[in-house]
């Protein structure tokens, strides 16, 4: 779900501190999450989310994971909404979500990410038996140049003639591997971590995961962009499929921007770009998945198939998999 769908220019606040370095004007921001506040807004998104949870499955879809962008929801949203999907969605096996907090009351740019662990009762619902939480912080703070500021309309609060550093608590750097079944297992990155090769890129790689989970907060997702040639570089080598997501917030003000652009230098205007989430594994060209106006999520269908691996010592093993697009449905 590409959640917020909208983030004023007033969200993106400066903090008012500020360097020189290299006759360049240095300064920090940070983003308000006005599009949470007051509890008719949460409940809102959650109701939203259900929704959604019911038109996948009447196309015949069950929901095995739920990923909302970077820096979407807070803890104690995520925990609502995990209790609430545990009693719509019974064939939920991950929820993965950019937040502001963590479950200790830690502002941060953080991801949170629950697996759910099922036991079969005596009537017809799955009840859950083992839940496991882990969070951890963005590795690297993100920098908007003028370009960046100018693209996404945010002239009139952040000067575009200085480069303005997201303020965050980067903390201790650590990459977390989730097995969710036999077979696979994933990693949730946050934005600039999946283009900074440092400090995880080399743990990530031994470890290689079959997914990557990019949380963004960022424009149209574009194979001629930057996350597909990040994303490139992890399915390559050692084999990852990688999805990244974005919020519609963004992409929606990049759209604005480019039609903007196009207008005053007197050129046809071209349809936007709806992309929020791109999707590339190994053997397969990087695919846009795109989420129009009027639609408030994207179902992903992917395809598990076997792949021979050979160990160390010389033996051949089929116990992996790798993930594969096969459709996806607007909702």
């Amino acid at each position: 779900m590409p959640y917020p769908f909208t983030i004023d220019e007033g969200d993106f606040k400066a903090d008012g501190i500020n360097h020189v370095k290299e006759e360049k004007i240095h300064k920090t921001f940070h983003i308000h999450q006005k599009w949470l506040e007051g509890s008719q807004n949460a409940q809102w998104l959650i109701d939203t989310i259900i929704d959604l949870v019911k038109k996948a499955r009447s196309t015949s879809h069950p929901i095995n994971g739920i990923v909302l962008p970077e820096y979407s929801i807070t803890w104690d949203i995520f925990q609502n909404l995990s209790r609430a999907l545990e009693a719509e969605c019974e064939t939920l096996e991950f929820l993965i979500a950019g937040s502001s907090d963590n479950c200790h009351g830690q502002k941060g740019n953080i991801v949170l990410d629950r697996t759910f662990n099922y036991a079969d009762s005596n009537d017809t619902q799955k009840k859950v038996v083992e839940e496991l939480t882990i969070s951890r912080r963005k590795h690297h703070r993100w920098c908007l140049n003028g370009e960046q500021i100018r693209s996404y309309g945010l002239k009139d609060t952040l000067d575009d003639n200085s480069l303005w550093w997201e303020s965050h608590q980067i903390g201790l750097r650590r990459v977390v591997l989730t097995e969710f079944r036999f077979g696979t297992t994933y990693v949730p990155i946050i934005c600039e971590d999946l283009a900074r090769i440092d400090p995880c890129h080399d743990q990530l790689r031994s470890m290689g995961p079959n997914i990557v989970f990019a949380l963004l907060m960022d424009g149209p997702q574009m194979t001629t962009r930057w996350p597909a040639k990040y994303a490139h570089s992890l399915a390559d080598d050692p084999g990852c499929s990688v999805l990244s997501l974005t919020s519609k917030a963004l992409v929606n003000r990049s759209n604005i921007w480019r039609a903007e652009e196009k207008q005053k230098k007197g050129e046809k205007p071209t349809e936007p770009n709806n992309s929020i989430g791109l999707w590339k594994d190994s053997t397969s060209e990087p695919r846009e998945i795109e989420c129009p106006d009027g639609y408030n999520g994207v179902v992903l269908i992917l395809k598990g198939e076997d792949c021979k691996m050979n160990t160390i010592c010389g033996r051949r093993t089929r116990e992996h998999l790798v993930w594969k697009y096969h459709n996806h449905i607007k909702l």
